[in-house]
């Protein structure tokens, strides 16, 4: 009885989003009740025409989705088949382009229904031949970013002897706050980094503040 219960309020609040215009949460929160049934089996007729309502409100919503975000998608794959088949002759202004066409596919995924397989590949293989003239590019860019990380060591290391200079006697706020800045903008100036080391570099940096 009690997994009923959170059936109906599930299928209550998908409708409330749906009514809302939270297309998405709606189309959430449907799934979280058909997950439920799956697991309690069989439910009470009544419930069970509701569900089925709300699921087709929510396929519904789907279907007005591809309708308008399809011919977008259509437009990105035209956009990045062109650099692919005639690349720019500046490798960073055509990695550029290809991140902001890469986003704009991202948000229309995470604004309405996700693109087909058969979209979705043919979006990525014109994605992977465009990226092929931006190898030597990407390299140089790795080795700026070790570069920037060492940098970026550095200057929590350089924070750290000056908190351990003055930790008897600090300066004024104001000298201090001036000081810290400065420490802050050399920090910041020594981008871009390695994803995958940044939050370590800054958790680093933050406990030296």
């Amino acid at each position: 009885m009690e997994r009923t219960d959170q059936i109906v309020e599930l299928i209550s609040k998908a409708n409330q989003s749906f009514e809302s215009g939270v297309i998405r949460n709606g189309q959430k929160l449907t799934r979280e009740a058909l997950k439920l049934v799956k697991t309690q089996g069989k439910i009470p007729n009544k419930l069970k025409h509701k569900l089925n309502a709300t699921v087709a409100l929510s396929r519904y919503f789907d279907d007005i989705s591809s309708f308008a975000t399809n011919p977008k998608r259509d437009d990105l794959v035209s956009k990045i088949k062109e650099i692919a088949d005639n690349p720019f002759k500046n490798p960073r202004n055509q990695a550029n382009e290809i991140h902001k066409i890469q986003a704009q596919w991202q948000a229309l995924d995470q604004t309405s229904k996700t693109a087909s397989q058969k979209q979705w590949n043919t979006f990525r293989s014109y994605v992977d031949k465009a990226w092929l003239p931006c190898g030597d590019f990407f390299d140089e860019l790795n080795k700026q970013k070790l570069v920037n990380a060492t940098k970026k060591q550095e200057v929590t290391q350089e924070l750290t002897e000056f908190v351990e200079r003055n930790n008897n006697k600090f300066p004024t706020i104001r000298i201090l706050r001036s000081k810290l800045r400065k420490f802050e903008d050399s920090w910041n100036s020594h981008a871009p980094v390695r994803d995958n080391v940044f939050r370590k570099l800054k958790s680093g940096f933050i406990n030296a503040k």
